[in-house]
């Protein structure tokens, strides 16, 4: 009977000792596979980069012709409204269609400084370049030029 008393126990300690070395083991490998994961992730520095300025500059151009494009079209349609209604000797709502036309006109000047700032980036993105520059390498009494990646950046004056 203290032999199955001590067995038993032993078992219990047994399997409170494996408990507690999962315990040792599991916890510092969850913490090493977060840690793997946040030095596994690349961090993606685009906002200098040709194709960052090139894609802005779209954005902005084609805001501002949908700018441009609204704002003429209620332009013209509300001068269409006054004009028609001047000719047929109807009074003419001023207060419904004079804020239309003036506010047509405020999205017109309101898309030129999208395309200036379009022009802007996009001529940014022309002066940032990858290229390949020649480098003179000195081997053997010699000299070589070797190829290597280069940032260009030009500077306008």
């Amino acid at each position: 009977m203290f032999a199955r008393s001590l067995t038993g126990s032993l078992k219990e300690i047994l399997k409170l000792h494996r408990l507690q070395l999962m315990k040792k083991i599991l916890i510092p490998l969850l913490l090493s596979f977060c840690v793997l994961q946040v030095f596994a992730q690349e961090e993606k520095s685009e906002q200098f980069s040709k194709e960052h300025y090139l894609k802005k500059s779209k954005n902005q151009r084609t805001t501002g012709f949908i700018l441009l494009g609204a704002g003429s079209t209620v332009v013209v349609t509300s001068l269409i409204v006054l004009i028609s209604r001047n000719k047929n000797h109807q009074p003419i709502d001023e207060y419904s269609w004079g804020p239309i036309f003036v506010a047509g006109i405020v999205t017109d000047i309101v898309s030129i400084p999208f395309f200036f700032t379009s022009a802007w980036n996009k001529k940014q993105a022309a002066s940032i370049a990858i290229t390949n520059q020649k480098i003179p390498r000195y081997q053997r009494n010699n000299v070589a030029f070797v190829t290597q990646p280069a940032l260009k950046i030009s500077i306008g004056l």
